[in-house]
């Protein structure tokens, strides 16, 4: 992906030799991209960059989670009751 294709305020997955850094883009120049991570700005050289990909939001993942939240939840609330009598037998 050339650096005429990205986008500021989105989500990038960025590969270097050493490291793989996901965050949002935040300013792009002819040599550098700047992306921010819970608030901290790393400034990354171009030249250095392997691969850039766009990260896309996931249906599947997000319904996985939170259906998996609610089970959990549910299942906790489920022992806490029995193992401390709250169920009024």
């Amino acid at each position: 992906m050339s650096a005429h294709k990205i986008h500021a305020n989105k989500k990038y997955s960025i590969e270097t030799k050493d490291t793989k850094i996901k965050g949002k883009i935040y300013q792009v120049s002819d040599s550098t991209i700047t992306l921010v991570k819970r608030g901290i700005k790393t400034e990354i050289p171009l030249s250095s960059i392997d691969e850039i990909k766009e990260r896309k939001f996931s249906y599947l993942k997000t319904i996985g989670f939170t259906i998996s939240s609610v089970l959990i939840s549910t299942i906790i609330y489920a022992i806490c009751c029995w193992t401390f009598g709250i169920g009024g037998l």
